[in-house]
């Protein structure tokens, strides 16, 4: 067989996509955005949300209700249970009591 069909079953060969000699593109930062929710715990910014949410993110920020966005560190993160804890530098922060 020609044009690239093997002898067994078929099948096409492929040639590569990049060809040896030729320089290769640089790869694009990959920059991922994802969503989820929290509660307010704290008046003073702690917020509790799932591990799933903030793990390997390098970069977090809240959306509060008025539409501010408020950079946020995270504090604490147990994987076994999904809960995470975060914290935004903000007061008087409406919030649910805890406990």
């Amino acid at each position: 067989m020609s044009d690239g069909d093997d002898s067994q079953g078929g099948m096409q060969q492929f040639k590569p996509l990049r060809q040896f000699g030729m320089p290769m593109q640089p790869q694009q930062p990959h920059i991922e955005h994802g969503l989820g929710s929290g509660v307010i715990i704290s008046p003073d910014g702690y917020i509790v949300t799932n591990n799933h949410v903030v793990n390997g993110a390098v970069d977090v920020n809240v959306t509060m209700s008025d539409r501010r966005i408020l950079p946020a560190k995270v504090v604490g993160t147990d994987p076994l249970t999904d809960l995470a804890v975060i914290k935004v530098n903000a007061t008087d922060l409406p919030s649910v009591p805890w406990g």
